[in-house]
């Protein structure tokens, strides 16, 4: 691979775990090793630790673990906003308008009721 592949994957790897909830998958061995723990004391399966855990949860004396589980909380992502400096004040001048011009054509299609009627009867198509 060439270094500005490597470099740009470096990157969205960055990005992608800064700015999504991506990075909060490196916090799955402490779900695991946390389910473990659980299952020593009380044998429950995995989908009911996590329906326990991810849904309402009372407090069981490990608050403290329960909170740096992957997706408990949300992690706010810092927004990026980049402007250009401007040049100075900038005056828009609206073009005069002539009033001999018109804007919109005569009308000169009158609709009849029965061609936009959706309740006509089938018509051939040749």
């Amino acid at each position: 691979m060439g270094m500005q592949r490597i470099t740009s994957i470096f990157f969205l790897v960055i990005f992608a775990t800064t700015y999504t909830d991506l990075g909060q998958l490196v916090k799955l061995p402490i779900l695991v090793q946390h389910y473990f723990s659980h299952y020593q004391k009380n044998p429950v399966s995995f989908f009911n630790y996590l329906q326990e855990h991810y849904t309402y949860h009372g407090d069981d004396g490990d608050n403290k673990e329960d909170m740096q589980l992957p997706f408990k909380l949300a992690v706010p992502a810092p927004s990026l906003v980049a402007s250009l400096p401007s040049a100075g004040q900038e005056t828009i001048e609206t073009p005069p308008v002539n009033q001999d011009t018109k804007f919109f054509p005569p009308i000169s299609f009158v609709a009849s009721i029965q061609v936009f009627s959706i309740f006509h009867p089938p018509r051939t198509v040749c």
